[in-house]
C-alpha cells in the first residue's frame, strides 16, 4: 500500500501534484510572514498614534495653563481698597476674562489677609484662603504662578485645581493673591472632545504624587485613585515614552507619558490595544480572501495541467508561467491599492485634524486679542477712545465666531449661517445687556458660506445689529430685532430689521455705516437703509462659483471707497 503513494517525479502528473503541494506550502508561509509583519506594523502605528495624541494633549494643556497665567498676569482691574465695595463689584470683568473657556471655573482675588475681595462667582459667601497651602507659599515670598492640586472648593465643595499669582504693590510687597480655578470634571469633558473615539482612547492628568486628577473615562473610584506606586516611580524616574500594560479597568492599552514643563503634572494617554489590532484583523480577512481565490484558481489550473500533462508538456510549462505572472500582478496591484488607500486616508485625516486645529487656534488667538483690547481700554480715560476700543474688540469677536463655528461643526471649510447668526446675536446681546432692556433678537438663516464671505457678512450683521441695539429703542423702550439670511439661485439677501424709532430723513454716516457700505461693495453687493416703522438694513450680494473672486479686484476699489467716505 505504501508503494502506491510514492510519487515518481519523472512523470508529469506526479510532478504537477508535487508542485501543487510545494506552492500551497510556499503561499501559506508567505501569507503567515505577511500577516505577522502586518500585525507588527499595525502595533507600531498604534504606538505612533498614541505618541502623537500625548503630544497633542500636552500642547493643549500647556496652552490652557498659558491662558490662565495670562489672565492672572493682566492688570485688568484697579483693586485699590477704595474701589472695592463688595466681592461682586468687579464680577462682570472677571466673568469676561473666562468667557468661552470651558476649562476655567472661577477667578478670585484676595487681599493680603486672605479675604476674597473680588470674584467671578455670583453671590459668594464670605471666603478666606489663609489656610490654603498656596497662600502660605505666597506669604513666604513665592510670586508664582503656583499650581495646586487636591483642592476642594470652599463655595461648592467640588474638586478643583488652582493656579495662583501674587499681587505686588510698586514696592514689591504682596498685597493680595490672584487665582484661577479649574473644574476637573469640566476639564475632563473638554479633553474628551479631543480624544479620537476610534482608538478607544483615554486621557489622564496626573499629579506629582500619582493621583489621577482628570480622566476622560473615569472608573467609579476616581476621586481617591492613585497610579500603582511601582509604575508611577518608573514614569517619574525614567520618563517612560510608550509602554503596554493594563489599567484599573483591566483593558490592555498602549500608554504614552509626557510631563507638563514647568509643573509637577503629567499627561498619560492610552489607546485600546484590541481596537488597534482590529485593523490587523481586517487585513487578515483580506489576505484570507485573496488566498482562498488563489487556492481555488490553483486547483482549477492544476486539474487542467494534470489532464493534459502527458500529451501537452509544453502547454503545462506555458500555464505555469502564466500562473506565476498572474499571481505576481495580483499581488503587486493589491499591494499598490492598499498602500494608496492608506496614504490617501491618512492624508485626509491629517488635513482635517490640522484644519480644525488651525480654526481652533485662530479663534483662541482672536479671543486673546479681543480681551487685550478690552483690557487696554480700561486704562483710557477718554470716553470716545474707549468706545473705539470696544468697537474694535467687538469686531474681532465677530470674526473669531466664524472660526469657532467651523471648529465645532463637522464641516472644516464652510460656515453654517444659522449657527453663526445665533452665536453672533447671543454675543452682542450679552455685551449690551438686551435682556435687562427687554429687547429680543430673532435669527433665521439657511445654507453655508465660505470663510471669507462669512467674515464679511458677519461684520455687516454685527454693525447693523449693534446700531439697532444702541439707537432703535431709547428711554427703555422694548422691541424686537430680526436677522434673516436667505439665498436664491443667484444671490444672497441679508436683512437686519427692528421695530424701533427709525430715523427721520438722512442716516448719520458714522464709522459703522461706512464700514457696512464698504463691505457690501467688497462683496460686489448693494446695501440700502429703510425707515418704515423702524429701521431695516438690506444687503444683497451675488453667489459666485469661486468665492475668492469676491476679494480679488474689489480690494483696491473698496479701499478707495472707504478713503473717499472718510474724506467726506
Amino acid at each position: 500500500m505504501a508503494s502506491n503513494i510514492v510519487l515518481n517525479l519523472t512523470r508529469p502528473r506526479h510532478f504537477v501534484l508535487a508542485m501543487m503541494a510545494a506552492v500551497i506550502f510556499a503561499i501559506s508561509a508567505v501569507a503567515a510572514a505577511a500577516l505577522l509583519q502586518s500585525r507588527s506594523r499595525v502595533l507600531r502605528e498604534g504606538e505612533q498614534v498614541t505618541r502623537d495624541m500625548a503630544k497633542l494633549m500636552q500642547n493643549q494643556m500647556i496652552h490652557i495653563l498659558d491662558v490662565a497665567n495670562t489672565i492672572l498676569s493682566l492688570e485688568h482691574i484697579d483693586f485699590e481698597k477704595r474701589n472695592i465695595t463688595s466681592p461682586s463689584a468687579h464680577r462682570p470683568q472677571l466673568v469676561e476674562l473666562i468667557r468661552d473657556k470651558p476649562y476655567l471655573f472661577r477667578v478670585f482675588v484676595s487681599d493680603a489677609k486672605g479675604d476674597i475681595i473680588a470674584t467671578s462667582m455670583l453671590n459668594p459667601p464670605p471666603l478666606n484662603i489663609s489656610a490654603r497651602s498656596y497662600y502660605k507659599r505666597h506669604i513666604g515670598g513665592e510670586t508664582g504662578p503656583i499650581i495646586t492640586t487636591g483642592v476642594q472648593s470652599q463655595a461648592s465643595g467640588e474638586a478643583i485645581m488652582v493656579m495662583s499669582r501674587s499681587i505686588l504693590d510698586p514696592a514689591g510687597n504682596m498685597e493680595g493673591v490672584a487665582m484661577v480655578s479649574f473644574n476637573l470634571e469640566a476639564l475632563a469633558n473638554y479633553f474628551a472632545n479631543l480624544a479620537p473615539v476610534e482608538y478607544g482612547s483615554v486621557f489622564q492628568l496626573i499629579a506629582d504624587d500619582g493621583r489621577v486628577l482628570v480622566d476622560v473615562s473615569p472608573p467609579p473610584d476616581l476621586s481617591q485613585r492613585y497610579i500603582e506606586p511601582d509604575l508611577w516611580g518608573q514614569i517619574k524616574k525614567a520618563r517612560l515614552d510608550v509602554a503596554v500594560y493594563q489599567s484599573i479597568d483591566q483593558t490592555p492599552r498602549i500608554w504614552a507619558h509626557r510631563p507638563i514643563p514647568g509643573t509637577d503634572l503629567f499627561i498619560r494617554v492610552g489607546t485600546d490595544r484590541e481596537q488597534i489590532t482590529r485593523k490587523w484583523n481586517q487585513d487578515l480577512a483580506d489576505y484570507a480572501m485573496v488566498g482562498l481565490v488563489a487556492f481555488v484558481a490553483l486547483l482549477g489550473l492544476t486539474g487542467i495541467a494534470v489532464r493534459y500533462a502527458d500529451r501537452e508538456e509544453a502547454a503545462l510549462n506555458d500555464l505555469r508561467m502564466f500562473n506565476t505572472v498572474l499571481e505576481q500582478r495580483v499581488s503587486e496591484r493589491t499591494q499598490k491599492l492598499e498602500t494608496l488607500t492608506q496614504e490617501l486616508q491618512q492624508s485626509v485625516d491629517d488635513k482635517t485634524v490640522l484644519l480644525r486645529e488651525v480654526h481652533h487656534r485662530v479663534k483662541n488667538n482672536l479671543q486673546v486679542v479681543a480681551s487685550m483690547v478690552r483690557l487696554s481700554s480700561h486704562h483710557v480715560h477718554d470716553s470716545l477712545a474707549r468706545g473705539v476700543f470696544a468697537e474694535i474688540a467687538r469686531r474681532i469677536r465677530a470674526i473669531g465666531l466664524v472660526h469657532q463655528t467651523i471648529y465645532e461643526q463637522e464641516a472644516a471649510s464652510a460656515v453654517s449661517v444659522q449657527s453663526y447668526l445665533q452665536r453672533l446675536a447671543m454675543l452682542e446681546g450679552d455685551v449690551y445687556g438686551i435682556g435687562d432692556r427687554g429687547i429680543m433678537i430673532e435669527t433665521r438663516g439657511e445654507g453655508e458660506l465660505d470663510l471669507n464671505t462669512a467674515i464679511s457678512m458677519g461684520l455687516v450683521v454685527s454693525e447693523a445689529l449693534v446700531n439697532a441695539i444702541k439707537h432703535a429703542f431709547p428711554d427703555g423702550q422694548r422691541g424686537v430685532i430680526t436677522i434673516i439670511a436667505s439665498a436664491s439661485e443667484q444671490e444672497w439677501k441679508v436683512t437686519v430689521a427692528d421695530n424701533g424709532v427709525g430715523f427721520d430723513n438722512e442716516l448719520d454716516a458714522g464709522t459703522g455705516i461706512r464700514l457696512i457700505q464698504a463691505l457690501a461693495g467688497q462683496m460686489r453687493g448693494t446695501v440700502r437703509f429703510v425707515s418704515d416703522g423702524g429701521t431695516r438694513v438690506e444687503m444683497r450680494f451675488p453667489i459666485l462659483r469661486n468665492p475668492a473672486e469676491l476679494f480679488g479686484d474689489q480690494t483696491e476699489s473698496s479701499a478707495a471707497r472707504m478713503s473717499a467716505a472718510k474724506s467726506a
